[in-house]
Formats: structure tokens, sequence, C-alpha cells
């Protein structure tokens, strides 16, 4: 059995787990600064005479609002409709999802972990992804802090994941839910066939050949663009792309070709221009069916790349980066001289002793988008980040030194192709120690040094692989003596220092930011390093 297709993911609908519980904490707490017990003093009623507990009366001098109690009243005794109950869980807290999958999954530090989630429509909560949490064992993914709208249905999509293991999800899992009063059927599909062909010359004539199978995915985009589901394209050369809220869609065929990954719009009307796909609740569309044309590559994509150690916009060529600790680096990676380019694939080796790699982004707004983003009309590109995963018969190793990233534009016919140069993308890492001296793996006592080990360049009909083809230095930042951050070390932090000389950790005065040497107090070592730097 193929390794890859052990490992299996179960997601679960949202919960309103905290929320629920912050509800009935907030009854039980505001009734119970309600009741007067017997003899209790009641301001401006005297005390309670009756001989049994009572319901104080509203009032601002009694609750931050008059609705608190009211609720927590209603709240306990039952009176409140499921709906209304629904609606205050979406305005007071927010509710987490939950993937469990059949092993561990794979996590560098605790910035990257291995798999690709998405829910749509998109959340209220920017961001969420970031905000994720692993079970003891390593199989259970928590996203917190998740804020939905009322009222909708809800697809959440297992993309792609990798397992400690190495073993990955071949399948993407999907699991649609709704909020509050909406229908979870009220969800549309959209079917089709995927014909890979290529022209084959027999007898000195050329006829089309057509793939008896087709190994690929079917890609969902919605209109801002994000890659929202995918679907394996199913025996037969058939896919099937189920569960989809209510809007409209763009789909995308990738395949793996002769020579390489291809990939299309779907595009019925033959107009060079994505079908808009329009799905109604419980809406099933078929017949969009894609021909792709597999064509030959060779060895004649121009271009070449570089690395850039300032992320500001425009190639800066700058080669080193000079870092903290706990400092985010960013590494912006170019491309020059390419010709009908869609897409690109890498892989980067760092030294994971100092480094921990948190994203690969191909940003398509702001002051500079990425070069692929320039050619597509609808700027529907992919950016997918992956472990190195090394196999050799029944042995496994995943390269946890090494990232592999890709970069593609989801339709890839020629007239989106992009020539000249720009930005591929930025590669961001946190720095985690302190640089070691010693020589390097590969000869250099730089400290840390991030190596583009290779990349391919494909283009329209052509490819090319380019081996250690950048590379660029992390250095120790040094001292962080700018203590006011003004730009430069002078008198002021001089005087910040001297407030909180001789501090420990733990006494109410030591602030990390001033102990230099990291030995948990502030003395003389740090005076003298902070000395080297005053002036600078």
């Amino acid at each position: 059995m193929d390794r890859k297709n052990q490992l299996s993911a179960s997601p679960a609908a949202p919960q309103f787990r905290e929320a629920t519980r912050f509800l009935k904490t907030l009854a039980r707490d505001v009734l119970e600064a309600s009741r007067v017990r017997p003899g209790q003093f009641v301001a401006g009623s005297g005390p309670n005479t009756t001989g049994g507990t009572l319901i104080r009366p509203g009032g601002r001098d009694c609750y931050p609002a008059f609705w608190i109690r009211d609720f927590a009243i209603s709240l306990a005794c039952g009176l409140m409709p499921p709906e209304e109950i629904e609606h205050a869980l979406l305005l007071t807290a927010r509710c987490q999802a939950f993937v469990r999958f059949s092993e561990e999954i794979l996590t560098i530090g605790r910035n990257f972990i291995a798999v690709d989630i998405q829910l749509q429509p998109k959340p209220l909560t920017s961001n969420w992804q970031d905000n994720w949490d692993l079970t003891s064992d390593g199989r259970s993914i928590q996203f917190n802090d998740v804020q939905l709208e009322n009222n909708r249905v809800y697809r959440l999509t297992v993309i792609s994941a990798l397992s400690r293991s190495g073993n990955e999800l071949v399948d993407p899992v999907q699991a649609v839910f709704a909020t509050g009063s909406a229908n979870i059927e009220d969800v549309g599909s959209i079917t089709g066939e995927v014909s890979l062909v290529m022209p084959v010359v027999v007898s000195d004539s050329t006829v089309i050949d057509t793939a008896a199978s087709v190994n690929g995915r079917v890609i969902a985009v919605d209109p801002e663009g994000q890659i929202i589901a995918e679907s394996s394209i199913l025996d037969g050369n058939t896919y099937e792309i189920g569960g989809l809220p209510q809007d409209d869609y763009r789909l995308y065929v990738e395949v793996e070709a002769n020579d390489g990954p291809l990939s299309i719009a779907v595009d019925e009307d033959e107009d060079d221009v994505p079908d808009r796909i329009s799905v109604d609740p419980g809406a099933s569309l078929t017949g969009y069916n894609v021909v792709i044309e597999d064509i030959e590559l060779k060895d004649e994509a121009p271009g070449t790349v570089l690395f850039d150690g300032n992320p500001e916009p425009e190639n800066q060529e700058v080669g080193e980066i000079r870092a903290h600790e706990d400092d985010t680096v960013k590494v912006a990676l170019y491309g020059s001289g390419v010709q009908d380019l869609t897409r690109f694939e890498a892989v980067v080796e760092y030294d994971s002793d100092q480094l921990q790699f948190v994203d690969f982004d191909m940003p398509i707004d702001g002051e500079e988008i990425a070069l692929l983003a320039t050619g597509d009309q609808d700027q529907a590109i992919g950016a997918r980040k992956q472990p190195v995963v090394e196999r050799q018969g029944a042995d496994v190793t995943v390269q946890e030194n090494q990232i592999r990233i890709h970069g593609k534009m989801l339709d890839g016919r020629a007239q989106n192709a992009v020539s000249g140069g720009g930005l591929f993308g930025l590669i961001s890492f946190i720095k985690t120690g302190t640089p070691k001296l010693a020589k390097m793996a590969r000869g250099q006592g730089i400290g840390a040094e991030i190596l583009l080990k290779e990349i391919t360049l494909y283009s329209v009909g052509g490819k090319k692989t380019i081996e250690d083809a950048a590379t660029i230095a992390i250095t120790d930042g040094g001292p962080r003596a700018d203590f006011n951050g003004d730009g430069e070390v002078g008198f002021t932090d001089f005087i910040l220092f001297a407030k909180v000389y001789g501090a420990k950790r733990g006494d109410g005065r030591y602030e990390g930011k001033f102990d230099l040497d990291s030995n948990d107090e502030i003395g003389f070592q740090d005076f003298i390093l902070f000395a080297q730097s005053y002036g600078k």
C-alpha cells in the first residue's frame, strides 16, 4: 500500500464550547450576585425581613446594565428560544473548529503546521488560521476564536496534510455545517469530466491520443480569489465538488502530465476568461468539462533567481540580514529575465537549529504584488509550502531543515504567462538562537544560512531547474541597546538602563530587554555590552 494513503482526517463542525461555558458562568454569577438572603441589607430598601431569598431590584447601582440580569434570568429559567441563544452566542463569544487526524501531524516549531485547511464563506475573524493548538497526542488541531455569521452554511475543507512519519492526505476531506436557522442541505455541487490529450505522430501523420487515466485535482476559487475547495479527479476521469455554499465560483483543473503539472481554467464558452459559475442552494450543475493538451516541455525556460534580504518593495539585492533572537526574518525571492512563466517549484534549505520556518506568501495587493499575479487576469494564483519528504522503499525521512514552496497560476494558459522580472514571493522565518560561529555545513562561518537549494521554472512549452540558485546570510544582530527605539544608542537609553541596573528576574524591576547577556539579571556585563553599542 502506498504510504501516502495512510493518513486520514475527520473534520468536525465548529462547537460553541467556550461560548456556552461563558454564558452559563455569566448567568450563575449574575444570579448569585442578585440574591438577597434573609437579613441581608439592600441599599435604599433596608434588610430583607421576608425570611426567604429575593432577587434584588434592577438599577445601575447593582448591575453594569439591566440586560445582564434580565438575560441571566431568562437563560436560567429557560425563557429564551434556541434562536435567541444562538444569536447571543455569536455576539458574545466565538467558536472552535476541530480536525482529528489518524496520525500525529508534522509541526515545525510553534509557527508552522503541515496542514492546509480552508473555511468558506470567509469567517469574520481575520487570520483565524494562525490561532491554533494541538492536542497532547498531536493528532487533533483546534482553531480558536473563530467568529462566524449567523444563519449561514459553511464548508470546512482539509485540502492537504502531512504527518510526522511522512504520510500524506491524498484526497481532500470536507465537512458542511450551518449556524442559526440555516439549512445544512442548502449547498450545491459542480461535476464534469477531464480529458488529457497529446498529439502523437503515427506513420508520418499526427493523431490525438487521449490518456486513459488522469491524475490531478479540480480547484474551486471564491470571488475574492481564495482557494476554498479541492477535489481529486475520480476513476473515469470525472470530478465532483460538492457541499458548496451559495456563491459564485471559478474552477481550475491541475493534472500531472508527462513532463510536469499543467493547469487551466474551466472555460466552457471558450472566451479565454474563466467561467463564473453561480451555485444556488440545492443546485447540481453538470457538464463543466475540460480538455487539456499535454505538450513536451523542453529545457528552454530562461530566467535567473536571487534572494533579497530587504522585504521592502523592489529588489535591493541585500545578501545579509542582521537579526536578534525571536526576530521575524523575511527573505524576498525575485526572478529576472523569465519568459512566459506560469509556475515555479523550489526547495529552500536553512539551519533548523537557529531558524524556524513560518510561511511563504505571494502577495496580490499592496505596493508590490507577486509576478505571477500580474499575468492572470483574475489574480488566481496558488502558493503552497510543504516540508520535504524523501522516500526510499519503506523508509520515509522528513527533512525538517528544508521546505518546498510552490507558486503557480491556476490558469496556466499561454495568454496569462508573464515575462520579465519581479517578486516571486516572501519567505518568513523566526530566528530561534544565537548563531553558531563554528564551521557551517557548507563551509561558511557566517552564523546561519538560507539556501535556495533548487528551483524549477515552468514556462509555456519549457522548464529549467537551477541548483544552488541563491544564498543569504543571517548574522547576529548584536545587543539590543536601543531601548527607546529611536534608531540610535544614546543618553536616553543610558538613563533607562540606569533605572533598572541591578534588577533580577522576578523582583518587579526586571525587564528582559535590558538583560543583554540573557542571564536573568541586569548587571555589569550588560553595562559593558551597552557601552560597546553607545553612540551607534
